[in-house]
């Protein structure tokens, strides 16, 4: 439980240091430094605001759980935050404590950090490290795994597609290194949190308007392009998502999760290219196989049986070409439920 007793900690520093509007502030900085984590943001909140009312030491570690909520398993990642808002951005979250006794709406606090995040460097490197956890919270890899078997993803493509969201939920460069005008910086990060968020969500139409209204400020953003990976990966533009990717800067092709994301979008291409050529065919609920019977549009001849199981049968083919294969066929029964189908069209391409 030591990452319980940490959050208690860091909550009841904040609130002894910054009183009790500091629940909002916190909730206002994380939704801007981890656009993509979910609900995060609201359950800082609820910590600062439960601390706010009673006394941290006297808070049971069963009751930091119930408001962890969905985020019992990203202890660790919560109690981070907790710690940087209380250090590196302790003066930015007593700004924003400030302004908020005024009662100023949410966006003028965001905008505190906002200008904070594009002015400082030290800001930005919190930023940068608060993003990578995002990607890496048990919660959020969930929610993506879900995203994208709800899109037909199964298998190794799932799992290397993901690579490409991962790595756009866990990337941004400075914004000084990346080109983005001075008087643009508040509609970048505004379009990238937006693109964040939906992205996670799977909202794919939203992203690609968010995307573009990226582009259009930073055309050669390493950021942006790391978003273009995530989104051709998951729309299946596998070989464009690879010619992107073949565009970043060495700095950003430094970056680990970036590294693994180009590894996977050019396995993805090498993938696709070769699924197009394996035969697939589903077996007539009418008839056994036989040796000599063709299936399939490009009439594959079955030579001999290589395996049999629950899923289907595996037969050495050829076809008029005298090309030679291992063609699968699908049990009939299996055909009917969609999530194999998916699993079982994944695998194809795949190989």
């Amino acid at each position: 439980m030591e990452a319980i007793a940490k959050i208690k900690r860091g909550a009841k520093a904040l609130v002894t240091r910054h009183g009790a509007e500091v629940g909002v502030c916190a909730k206002v900085a994380v939704a801007a430094l981890m656009p993509g984590g979910g609900g995060l943001p609201e359950v800082i909140r609820a910590i600062c605001d439960y601390v706010g009312q009673k006394d941290a030491d006297a808070l049971p570690d069963e009751r930091v759980l119930e408001l962890l909520g969905a985020l019992k398993d990203d202890q660790t990642q919560v109690a981070v935050v907790i710690e940087r808002l209380g250090d590196q951005l302790n003066d930015v979250m007593a700004q924003m404590v400030g302004m908020a006794r005024f009662q100023v709406p949410e966006e003028a606090l965001n905008h505190i950090v906002e200008v904070a995040i594009s002015t400082r460097s030290e800001v930005m490197a919190v930023r940068q490290e608060l993003m990578g956890l995002q990607a890496d919270m048990s919660v959020i890899q969930a929610q993506n795994e879900e995203v994208l078997r709800r899109q037909r993803f199964a298998g190794d493509m799932l799992s290397q597609v993901k690579d490409s969201v991962n790595a756009a939920l866990g990337f941004c460069a400075p914004l000084l290194s990346e080109g983005v005008p001075a008087d643009k910086t508040h509609a970048f990060l505004q379009a990238h949190m937006t693109f964040q968020r939906c992205l996670v969500r799977g909202e794919l139409r939203e992203a690609v308007e968010a995307f573009k209204e990226l582009k259009a400020i930073s055309a050669t953003s390493d950021t942006v392009k790391v978003c273009e990976i995530a989104l051709r990966a998951m729309r299946r533009d596998f070989k464009g998502a690879e010619r992107v990717a073949q565009t970043l800067s060495a700095g950003a092709r430094g970056d680990a999760r970036v590294g693994r994301m180009t590894r996977s979008v050019a396995s993805l291409t090498r993938g696709a290219r070769q699924g197009e050529r394996p035969a697939v065919a589903e077996a007539p609920a009418s008839q056994g196989f036989r040796v000599g019977q063709t299936l399939g549009s490009r009439s594959w001849a079955l030579k001999s049986q290589l395996g049999r199981g629950g899923m289907g049968e595996v037969w050495q083919v050829q076809n008029r070409h005298q090309e030679t294969g291992a063609l699968k066929v699908m049990a009939r029964r299996l055909s009917d439920d969609p999530a194999f189908v998916a699993r079982f069209e994944a695998e194809i391409v795949a190989l």
